[in-house]
């Protein structure tokens, strides 16, 4: 062996050493994130959990609603004959336009829960875990794609920040959120191919990147995020003599052919959304529009970045209240962005990592912003916050010719930072992959305050006053999916927080006016887009009752509408129940000339509940 050769091992084999311990605390975080998560094991099934359990012929179909292995995510057709099928029995609200159309293509994941029906049909725990194992392999992913950018420690650091960040919690603790977390998977390792291939050449990592990225597409739409990062790529990425910035961007094409042919097939095959205002549309008008789109990319930046502005709650904020939230928006992203500046040309990681993550909330802010949206915006997010600590470090302690002002500001920069991702986000990972507990145990209360056993299957059962959406229109969709018998429709009249009058103006029926009109917030437009209006004089036809809208407000929400019924309202099929603060209550309706005040709601009541309280207990009818 010549000495030239043994200087070469000498030199290989502590950077071969250091490699692998670098490695293992990839696994270790990664571990680490798994056990945190794994709290979500016992959630059980939540939502649309239970309409996937229907479509794929577990319990009892539902009218109305079609799918099975490769299409589970049809949640509204754009027939109207499958419209009035629901809206008959309440899992649509009486006001959903006939033709609103929610059906998104994601075979790859719909096969994910095919294979828990198959499998294990009544086991959430084993479904859980199967999530789990995705949600391990997107943390391979991400790892993957983070050392493919960026420099060993700052791809470690970032690494960390997406896998103990709380954002997971929720998209791994739902069944039904799955999906993201196979798109993530194959997104993070197109982008991990496609960077390791800018660097070094290679035609096989090229193409198995194009492969990935298109199985990516069928697993989600949410791929569209890691177009977002590609370009940033092609536009920021090192230079080498094989590749400047023109040639990284024409060799995109096959992506980009990718993507328009998905395009196409998805429009052409009517897949998408319209008709709703909870997924935003140009044809609202681009001012609106952009208006819109901006504001929920805001909301969704500073739940990416900020702490405790957990994007969920977005729709909560009074209106009045929204411009001071916004605020902290521009609060916690000034830092962010002083420390892209003060690397951006040196670093090729934060030009990738910034521009990554604002076009990657593009997609995703087009619908109502949640937390469980940003797994592909979170590793440009992690990559970010990766470089802003890294700089605050370095200006508040290692820069000694700073000012002292400047030195003080990057330590509490560094510090808030610090504190909010690596000390809070772990434990409160694992409490969020707990979360949809209180909307499941909301809905567990809803349903148990209303009328139930074999004789309900006769009956039609009104709430006056709903809290909010969920409450009801999943109490169907739970008693089919768990094989329990329901009643011939559940159907609100009035959802929302507001506070309702009720009028009763004659045997066979009642007038409900709300101040602050009818579909108050978003989630009661997922099924009507205030670009379809009302207009006084409207009826809609459903079994048993026709609501007629006499009053409407300037934005063509109904403000009074009169229910007609095909009978009395005292006749013993009728239920009547109202909202009280955690759990539907049955109540009496006044004779003819009579009025009833129904307060507003608290929504948070409703759905935290006291703690400690009970469930009710069922009406168990004969």
């Amino acid at each position: 062996m010549s000495p030239r050769e043994t200087d070469a091992e000498a030199v290989a084999a502590p950077a071969t050493v250091a490699m692998a311990a670098h490695a293992r605390w990839f696994g270790v975080i990664a571990l680490v994130a798994l056990l945190l998560a794994s709290t979500s094991l016992t959630v059980g099934y939540s939502l649309d959990d239970h309409i996937h359990r229907t479509l794929l012929g577990i319990g009892q179909p539902i009218a109305g609603l079609h799918g099975g292995p490769l299409d589970l995510f049809g949640f509204a057709s754009g027939n109207p004959a499958d419209a009035q099928r629901l809206v008959d029995q309440g899992i649509y609200p009486w006001w959903s336009d006939p033709e609103v159309r929610l059906h998104f293509l994601r075979p790859l994941a719909s096969l994910t829960h095919a294979l828990d029906a198959m499998l294990w049909p009544e086991n959430p725990v084993l479904a859980h875990a199967h999530s789990l194992l995705w949600f391990a392999a997107s943390l391979a992913a991400a790892a993957f794609a983070f050392r493919q950018v960026a420099p060993a420690q700052l791809a470690l650091l970032a690494f960390a920040l997406f896998a103990l960040d709380d954002a997971r919690g929720p998209a791994v603790g739902w069944i039904a959120n799955r999906g993201a977390f196979l798109v993530a998977t194959f997104g993070f390792v197109a982008l991990g191919l496609q960077a390791r291939w800018l660097a070094r050449g290679g035609r096989r990592d090229r193409w198995l990147a194009v492969l990935a990225f298109a199985l990516a597409l069928l697993a989600g739409e949410a791929a569209v995020a890691i177009g977002g990062y590609l370009l940033a790529e092609a536009l920021f990425a090192t230079a080498t003599p094989e590749r400047g910035r023109k040639e990284r961007l024409l060799a995109l094409w096959p992506y980009l052919a990718l993507g328009l042919t998905w395009a196409a097939l998805y429009a052409g095959f009517g897949w998408g959304a319209s008709g709703s205002d909870v997924y935003l549309s140009p044809a609202q008008g681009l001012l609106p529009f952009a208006r819109q789109l901006l504001t929920n990319m805001g909301v969704l930046l500073l739940a990416q970045i900020g702490p405790f502005f957990w994007s969920d709650f977005w729709v909560m904020v009074q209106p009045q209240h929204r411009p001071w939230y916004l605020l902290f928006v521009v609060v916690w992203a000034a830092p962010v962005a002083w420390a892209a500046v003060r690397c951006w040309r040196r670093e090729a990681a934060v030009r990738i990592g910034v521009v990554g993550l604002l076009l990657a909330l593009v997609p995703i802010a087009a619908t109502m912003p949640q937390d469980r949206l940003l797994v592909n915006a979170g590793w440009g997010g992690a990559l970010a916050v990766a470089v802003l600590l890294r700089e605050s470090w370095l200006a508040g302690w290692r820069e000694a010719l700073a000012p002292a002002w400047r030195r003080w500001a990057a330590r509490l920069v560094f510090v808030a930072f610090g504190a909010s991702h690596l000390l809070l986000a772990p434990p409160l990972l694992a409490l969020r992959a707990r979360s949809m507990t209180t909307i499941e145990g909301a809905l567990q209360r809803a349903d148990r305050s209303l009328p139930a056993g074999p004789g309900v299957r006769d009956l039609r059962v009104y709430s006056l006053q709903t809290a909010f959406d969920p409450l009801l229109v999943y109490a169907p969709m739970m008693r089919a999916s768990l094989g329990q018998p329901t009643a011939r429709s559940m159907r609100s009249l009035y959802t929302g927080p507001g506070a309702v009058e009720l009028v009763r103006d004659g045997a066979s029926s009642l007038r409900l006016r709300a101040a602050g009109g009818f579909l108050p917030t978003e989630p009661e437009r997922m099924l009507r887009s205030l670009r379809r209006p009302f207009t006084p004089g409207d009826k809609v036809l459903l079994d048993g009752m026709t609501a007629e809208v006499l009053t409407v407000l300037s934005d063509g929400r109904p403000r009074e509408v009169r229910f007609v019924f095909d009978r009395p309202l005292e006749d013993p099929s009728l239920r009547w129940v109202t909202w009280s603060e955690t759990r539907f209550v049955p109540v009496t309706l006044p004779s003819i000339g009579g009025r009833l005040q129904l307060p507003a709601q608290d929504v948070v009541l409703a759905l935290f509940g006291r703690p400690d309280e009970p469930l009710p207990t069922q009406e168990l009818l004969p």
